[in-house]
């Protein structure tokens, strides 16, 4: 592959073996260093999106409705930090005990009747009330670099929103009430990853009220920004779903990196996913 096609997060034919420590605050923890394709977008595959009205979306907006919390002059991020701070205060984060259903409203209740969830149940809440809201969201799972032969969990589950009037993904965490920004600009999982290797001046996280540092956050989540992966089809209420030569899922592999195919710790072959190196393919705009 030709090199101009490769962003480089460091210089990938140097530093690609190397580990740099490094350091937020009272935190250390070691880089991996890794690169994407920006060559062209792959036109067969497309990422789906909700387009018009849907029945659960409304029954979401009925039964926890949002009208208190956002303001009509609010710009997208401000939104989407509210909602992000409403879904984080719906219940204590219990990494053992996951909910019966996988939908907003049924988690939701559940919580309302003292259940406590893992980060997925964050993930979902979040990502439903932001399309209830009238933003295009998903889910997007992160695994470590080692997640085929890790013997501890190797996956976190957080959102990513597209904000219209910045026309970028940013990444936010439920579970965390957190969003990156630099320079206070809203981060994709990407830039995030690269700013945080790259020890950017300027990083930093927005939330309205949250429990750990920069440098703590960073720390945890830093390992997981290694493959990530989302839906295919992100609409509701549809009978076929969505997908690209029979496969669901969509996963963005860093360059040189091997597919990644199974999970040992969760015993679990992947055989739902595309595997791409882009980013115009992983981070394409909502159509």
């Amino acid at each position: 592959m030709n090199i101009q096609i490769i962003i480089l997060i460091t210089v990938l034919a140097i530093f690609t073996s190397c580990k740099t420590t490094l350091h937020f605050g009272d935190t250390y923890f070691e880089s991996n260093n890794i690169a994407y394709s920006i060559s062209d977008r792959n036109p067969d595959i497309q990422i789906r999106y909700q387009v018009g009205p849907s029945p659960y979306l409304q029954s979401l907006k009925e039964k926890y409705p949002l009208d208190d919390v956002l303001k009509d002059n609010d710009s997208d991020t401000d939104k989407v930090l509210k909602i992000l701070n409403w879904t984080n205060s719906r219940w204590k984060h219990n990494g053992r005990n996951s909910p019966k259903q996988d939908d907003a409203i049924s988690i939701l209740k559940e919580a309302e009747e003292g259940g406590e969830f893992p980060c997925f149940a964050y993930a979902i809440v979040l990502r439903d009330q932001l399309n209830a809201s009238g933003f295009k969201a998903r889910t997007v799972y992160l695994k470590t670099k080692d997640a085929k032969k890790s013997k501890y969990p190797p996956g976190h589950v957080a959102t990513e929103v597209y904000l219209p009037d910045l026309q970028k993904w940013i990444f936010i965490d439920g579970q965390f009430n957190v969003m990156p920004v630099l320079d206070e600009t809203p981060l994709h999982a990407v830039e995030f990853q690269q700013a945080i290797t790259n020890q950017t001046n300027g990083l930093k996280l927005l939330s309205f009220n949250r429990a750990v540092t920069d440098g703590e956050y960073f720390g945890f989540v830093y390992p997981y920004l290694y493959y990530l992966d989302t839906t295919l089809d992100n609409r509701y209420e549809y009978e076929n779903p969505h997908q690209v030569d029979g496969k669901s899922s969509l996963m963005l592999v860093p360059a040189g990196a091997r597919n990644l195919k199974r999970i040992n710790f969760w015993d679990m072959d992947i055989d739902d996913c595309l595997y791409t190196n882009s980013i115009l393919d992983f981070y394409a705009g909502p159509e």
